[in-house]
Order: C-alpha cells, then sequence, then structure tokens
C-alpha cells in the first residue's frame, strides 16, 4: 500500500486530564497511507517505556506538539499499539489536526481517492457548485505521477489518492465544508461508480500559506472498475464522464438533504459494486439499497399506501371473519386451539393487509420522478430474486421459474438483473439517465461467471 505523505513533529503525549506523560519534546513521524490509515512513530529509546501497555489498556493518550515548520499539531487519542518496527514504536490514530480548523481561509485543497480521468482530461476538470446562492468555483486536477500510481491502483485495488481538489475562494464554517464535501464526494462517486473520499484537507489563506490542515477518519473503499453494468451494444460498461459532475451535484444534494441525510444509499450502493463477495451477498446488497431506499422515502410522502384496504375496514373484516376461520378449523380440521389462535391473531391479520414490497417500490419510484424501463413487469421480476435472495440467500430455481412462469436465468444473469435495476434508478435519480437505453436492458448478458457459494 503506496504512503501518500508524512509529517514530522517534536512534542509530548498527554491524557485527558490535561497531564503530560513524560518526557516532553519527543521527536515523532506521522505517516499516513494512501487507503488513509494513518500511523504514528516515535523511537523506542524516546518515549516512557509504559507507553504501549498504557494504550493498549483503554488509557486515552494523545499527542501534542509543534511540526517541522512550526505549526501547532494534535492526535486524537491514540487507537492502539501495533508493535515495533526497526527501532520505532508505533500506534494507529484516526484523526490529525495541524494548526487551528475555526480560522478562515481563501481555499481548501482535498486529496481525494479512486478518481480516474478519462483520456483527454488528463489536465483536469472544472466546474462550480452553488453553496446557498453563490457558485463556488472547484478544480478536479490529477497528482504527480498519476500514470504510475493509478497503475497500481488497479493492480492492487487499494485505494490511494489519485487527484486534488480545490475549492475556493470562499470560507465556510467547518459543518458547511463538511456537508459540501460529503456531497461533492457522493457525486464523483456516483459518475465514477466506485467510492471517492477525502483523506486530507488543506485550508490556505490568500497568501498561499496553509492556515490549517486535517489528516481524516475517513471510510475509503477498494477501486473497482467503474463501468455501470453492461452495454451489449458497445460491449463494455456505461461511462459517465466527469464533465457531468457539474449538473449531477445538485440532484445528489437535493436528495440528500430531502431524505438521505447520511448519503445511506449511495455508500451502501458503492459498497454493493465491490466485487471481494461472493455472489449472492452482493446481490443481497443490493436488494438491501432498494429496501433502504423505501424505507427512507415512504415517510415523506403519506399517500404512499400502506395499506391494501384501510384499516379500520380492514379490522372490522377481522372481527366480521376471524370466529368464522376459527371455527372452521376447528370442526373440520380438529386444529389444537393454541395453533388456531396463533394462525388466526390480530397481527397475522394485519399481516395479510400490510402492502407488499414490491407496491411500495413501484409507489416510491413513482415519488421520486423515476420511470423504469419495462416498467411493472421488470419490477415484478426484480422483486422475485429479491425475495428469494432475502429469505434463503438462495437464487431463483427451475422449479420456481416454472411457477412464477417467466424464462430461466442462471445466478449470474439474476444478480444482475437485479443490479441494473439499482443502477439505472440511480442514474435516473441522480440525472444521469440518458446513459440508460433500451438495449441496455432488453440485451443485457453478464460477460463472466461470478463466484457463488456453491462454487466454494
Amino acid at each position: 500500500m503506496l504512503v501518500y505523505q508524512q509529517i514530522r513533529a517534536v512534542g509530548c503525549f498527554s491524557v485527558p486530564e490535561g497531564q503530560d506523560v513524560p518526557p516532553r519534546d519527543i521527536p515523532v513521524e506521522i505517516e499516513q497511507l494512501g487507503s488513509g490509515s494513518t500511523f504514528l512513530y516515535y523511537c523506542c529509546g524516546d518515549g516512557p517505556a509504559y507507553l504501549p501497555s498504557m494504550v493498549n489498556s483503554g488509557r486515552s493518550v494523545a499527542f501534542v506538539g509543534l511540526t517541522d515548520e512550526g505549526l501547532p499539531i494534535r492526535t486524537s487519542c491514540l487507537r492502539i499499539y501495533l508493535g515495533q518496527k526497526a527501532d520505532r514504536h508505533c500506534f494507529s490514530v484516526s484523526n490529525v489536526i495541524i494548526g487551528e480548523p475555526v480560522a478562515a481561509y481563501n481555499s481548501v485543497e482535498l486529496a481525494v481517492t479512486n478518481i480516474v480521468f478519462e483520456r483527454g482530461c488528463r489536465q483536469g476538470q472544472s466546474f462550480s457548485v452553488s453553496v446557498g446562492d453563490a457558485p463556488l468555483p472547484v478544480e478536479l486536477r490529477p497528482v504527480e505521477n498519476y500514470d504510475d500510481i493509478v497503475f497500481h491502483l488497479r493492480q492492487t485495488k487499494c485505494p490511494t489518492v489519485t487527484a486534488k481538489l480545490k475549492m475556493g475562494p470562499g470560507s465556510l464554517s467547518i459543518a458547511a465544508l463538511d456537508s459540501l464535501v460529503d456531497d461533492l464526494s457522493a457525486t464523483l462517486s456516483v459518475i465514477q461508480g466506485r467510492k471517492v473520499q477525502w483523506i486530507q484537507r488543506t485550508a490556505y489563506s490568500l497568501q498561499g500559506r496553509i492556515v490549517w490542515s486535517e489528516l481524516g477518519e475517513t471510510i475509503t473503499k477498494d477501486y473497482t472498475h467503474g463501468f455501470l453494468c453492461f452495454d451489449p451494444d458497445k460491449q463494455t460498461g456505461i461511462r459517465v464522464s466527469l464533465e457531468r459532475a457539474a449538473s449531477s451535484f445538485p440532484k445528489v444534494r437535493e436528495f440528500c438533504q430531502i431524505y438521505d441525510p447520511d448519503r445511506r444509499i449511495v455508500n451502501s450502493w458503492l459498497d454493493a459494486r465491490l466485487q471481494n463477495d461472493f455472489l449472492e451477498a452482493r446481490t443481497l446488497k443490493y436488494a438491501i439499497i432498494m429496501e433502504s431506499l423505501c424505507r427512507l422515502v415512504e415517510p415523506k410522502h403519506a399517500d404512499i399506501p400502506s395499506n391494501y384496504v384501510p384499516k379500520s375496514k380492514w379490522r372490522a373484516t377481522g372481527r366480521e371473519f376471524l370466529p368464522r376461520i376459527k371455527d372452521y378449523l376447528a370442526t373440520s380440521l380438529r386444529l389444537d386451539s393454541c395453533v388456531i389462535e396463533n394462525v388466526c391473531s390480530s397481527s397475522n391479520w394485519g399481516n395479510l393487509n400490510r402492502a407488499g414490497f414490491r407496491t411500495t417500490l413501484a409507489e416510491c419510484l413513482q415519488k421520486l420522478g423515476i420511470s423504469m424501463h419495462g416498467g411493472p413487469e421488470r419490477i415484478r421480476r426484480v422483486t422475485d430474486v429479491r425475495n428469494k435472495i432475502v429469505h434463503s440467500l438462495n437464487y431463483l430455481t427451475a422449479v420456481d421459474f416454472e411457477e412464477l412462469k417467466w424464462p430461466a436465468i442462471d445466478a449470474t444473469q439474476q444478480h444482475f438483473m437485479v443490479a441494473c435495476f439499482v443502477e439505472e434508478a440511480l442514474l435516473r435519480l441522480f440525472g444521469l439517465g440518458e446513459h440508460v437505453s433500451e438495449s441496455w436492458i432488453a440485451g443485457f448478458r453478464a460477460h463472466h461467471p461470478q463466484r457463488t457459494l456453491t462454487t466454494l
């Protein structure tokens, strides 16, 4: 895994009570990998011998000092002692702050992972986003040695910094900056089809001096190809140009503000796209995305029916017919009274009236303004696969297809049927629906088999 940066500092270790752990003036080196993982090193003879056991016993210990450039630096509490490397102790840390983040600044630059530029766009991409009523310029450009780094990224799939994202001029509060950066990362992730995340952000003054910098505890994901499912006409996956970031960003931001402030849908979709899991687990993740989408949208629209029949009328129907059903089960089938009570419970009766997932999904897509290729028939097939994988962690069998009366397809095709459905929905949701063609849906065939649990 590539090392992204190294920072040298001198200072002391401290506990929350404000006491220093002697001695002082300990030289340390802070190292951040391209994945965002951050480590603190110091020579074995420089610090207290008991510090490793102190950290591993659960005591909160942080480092406070000055960088070689004279800027104040502080870390989060050391998480765990990882052992010695040569003659140095190594600890993991989750967050490092240099300078004072509350200070005003002129521009911010972020180190972001997993961005891959199209050929011909290696000079970067510039666009602007709206913050409030004001436009904010954004510039995305490759890092030095970009070609070598991307080659390593594709070889290892380990996330690493491939681009710098600069925003400004303009100064935002930390909360506003966090929100903007999260929405920008989500937008770039949708376009790239993989998790794009910052691991460091640095604020600069008008004169170009560092005001503050943060090595953040952000969640990165392994690299995966950016093909969005499969286009049978071109024999390759759909790719979305980075040029679409400007037009897609407001769609992503609006959806997050109204329905999904924690960006669960985009993040769970990116996790489903990773190819490390067995196929059943990946299909299950796509099913969870559909379920989560419904759970986020449904509460915002009171007119989405949760029941087929109004509750009051259904309860009245139950009062009329449940006694008759109980009597029939007792006299004709001679079932035990406990069994009858369980079968004819009010909760079971209520469940019969509850709108099924297929109905709810169709209603939620309609509320989001998403019109899917294939309409109700395609939704039916996707939810058939979803129901089987959710309840049995298995795919539809020949017997299932015969009962459902639709053509049999293998496990790989069933997975990509669900994946294509989710990815089409997201493309349309975020203003990228023109990339979807009828042939992309009707003629889809997965280009190679995938690992399933049965191939263990």
